[in-house]
């Protein structure tokens, strides 16, 4: 096996390699950790409820309620049908 620098590198080499991998890959894991905290703050924002709820009823009785906490603003959306 040979082990010369002109074939494996040298140790400066190597060591430059190593930091800039660890780097990349630190990079890569701040930046989803990020992301997942957001889209976990931004969840925790919106509130959904049912307008009422009666066992046995149909679903087109029901409404959904979509509210954002920050600002109260409420959307009414047409349920949806399930299907089996």
């Amino acid at each position: 096996m040979d082990l010369s620098p002109s074939v494996w590198g040298t140790v400066d080499q190597w060591a430059s390699a190593v930091f800039a991998g660890s780097a990349f890959f630190a990079t890569f894991y701040v930046i989803r950790r990020d992301a997942k905290l957001r889209r976990m703050s931004q969840a925790r924002r919106v509130v959904y409820y049912f307008s009422y709820f009666i066992p046995g009823e149909p679903m087109e009785d029901r409404w959904f309620h979509i509210q954002r906490r920050v600002d109260l603003r409420c959307l009414l959306l047409p349920p949806r049908r399930a299907t089996d």
